[in-house]
């Protein structure tokens, strides 16, 4: 089914008022859901409440999971420009009959891999959902050990950012990449990489 379908079907057979959503590679705290009932309780015109996600087990992590600790490079809601905002799978809750009226994740082939909670988010936003993200509900999200792994991950995300940047209404932060071609690629991950180089001399102190 791919990722978008597993949560659709998962949401099929659940018969709560919300969906509550984290994912594989997360752990919760053992509040995690007294948090969120708490907060529909005060709040309960709340459409969606957006988490975030911490390291897990930072202490142990190797340098790949300390590079990921370092830059944040861990899902957590941002700003997508204009209205628009991503929320993370790794923690969040959806009202059940809002995500059935918008369709659930997105069925287009690329979301089966990754980027469907970007475009969930999307719809949830424009629908009028009306939303509190909440940095202190969270879940703790493993760290990466391989840089092919952490690699092969970000390659997906890019993928579905930039399927996303190229339809008419797509999110403002990602349009710019409905001009970016295979052949750019090269060109832009050097790029990448002498930035990266460059912050990391500056860390260093030179």
């Amino acid at each position: 089914l791919g990722i978008a379908g597993a949560r659709n079907r998962s949401a099929e057979l659940a018969r709560g008022d919300y969906l509550v959503f984290t994912d594989d590679d997360c752990e919760v705290p053992l509040d995690w859901l007294d948090w969120l009932e708490a907060t529909l309780d005060t709040q309960p015109e709340l459409d969606v409440v957006a988490g975030t996600a911490l390291p897990l087990r930072p202490e142990t992590a190797g340098l790949v999971g300390r590079v990921q600790v370092h830059y944040g490079l861990l899902p957590t809601p941002h700003d997508l420009g204009g209205l628009d905002q991503c929320y993370v799978t790794a923690c969040l809750a959806v009202r059940s009959d809002m995500f059935r009226r918008l369709g659930g994740f997105g069925g287009r082939p690329l979301f089966s891999i990754a980027g469907e909670d970007t475009d969930l988010s999307v719809r949830l936003i424009r629908a009028g959902a009306r939303t509190r993200i909440d940095p202190d509900w969270h879940s703790f999200h493993t760290l990466g050990t391989s840089v092919r792994t952490e690699l092969r991950r970000f390659r997906r995300y890019g993928y579905a950012n930039m399927y996303l940047g190229r339809d008419r209404d797509g999110p403002l932060a990602y349009r710019h990449r409905q001009l970016v071609r295979r052949r750019d690629l090269p060109r832009k991950f050097l790029e990448h990489l002498r930035t990266a180089r460059a912050n990391c001399k500056g860390l260093a102190g030179g």
